[in-house]
């Protein structure tokens, strides 16, 4: 569900996603709200939360940050130290793969059932863009 402003920009969305392995995800996005940026991962024995996701290590190489939370334990911090920044990385990942003309980081199956989830997700809240030909665009 989600929320479409006078513009017909998606102000809001929001998603609960089941997989086939029974995994949930809850998903929230939004241009008008005050959201916190972060992901956090449940299990049945703890949590991992990494602050800011979206936007680590975009503009420079440096450390990431993951928090994992046990049960009755101190919270453990994981740095993860990279070289180069995010999009340096995303486009030596595609120079790799180009011979093989799918990358193992992010198969063609995983790409598409991303864009089919957006699409749904899209459809729900009534948003079409008219350069997708779909009822509604424009």
């Amino acid at each position: 569900m989600g929320n479409l402003g006078e513009t017909g920009v998606d102000e809001f969305a929001v998603a609960v996603l089941k997989f086939p392995d029974g995994m949930l995800a809850h998903l929230a996005a939004g241009v008008s709200v005050n959201m916190d940026n972060i992901l956090r991962v449940w299990g049945d024995a703890g949590h991992i939360v990494v602050p800011g996701p979206w936007v680590t290590n975009r503009g420079t190489a440096g450390d990431s940050v993951l928090l994992v939370h046990r049960e009755g334990q101190a919270v453990e911090e994981i740095t993860v130290h990279a070289d180069r920044n995010a999009y340096s990385i995303e486009a030596d990942t595609v120079a790799d793969s180009i011979g093989d003309r799918e990358a193992v980081a992010m198969p063609w199956a995983d790409t598409l059932g991303n864009m089919r989830t957006l699409d749904r997700w899209r459809a729900e809240i009534g948003l079409a863009y008219e350069a997708s030909g779909e009822p509604g665009g424009g």
